[in-house]
């Protein structure tokens, strides 16, 4: 069975189960939803409204709507010699702490 959804990251990697360096890590999305939501009108772009009394909004318009793509990704490694499969962790954001 072929899944479109499935895309392969890294190969000869090592396998926790039989010892070998035979495994892949795999992305697979699970779901992609698009979101439609309103476009913020930005400093500028009130500015610009303000001062040219509306002028560039019948000229240049503005963006009614903003389309964003949420999808969700799983990582998991399979080993095909064995036929295992095993969770692999996401790597975490390392963030700053400015205090």
């Amino acid at each position: 069975m072929k899944s479109n959804n499935q895309v392969v990251i890294e190969r000869d990697m090592f396998c926790p189960f039989c010892g070998g360096n035979s495994a892949v890590l795999i992305a697979e999305t699970v779901s992609n939803k698009k979101r439609i939501g309103c476009a913020p009108v930005g400093l500028k772009d009130g500015c610009l409204i303000v001062m040219t009394g509306g002028c560039w909004t019948i000229i240049s318009g503005l963006p009614l709507y903003d389309i964003k793509d949420e999808s969700i990704t799983n990582l998991y490694g399979f080993c095909p010699c064995c036929g295992n499969t095993y969770p692999v962790n996401k790597p975490e954001v390392k963030t700053r702490n400015i205090f």
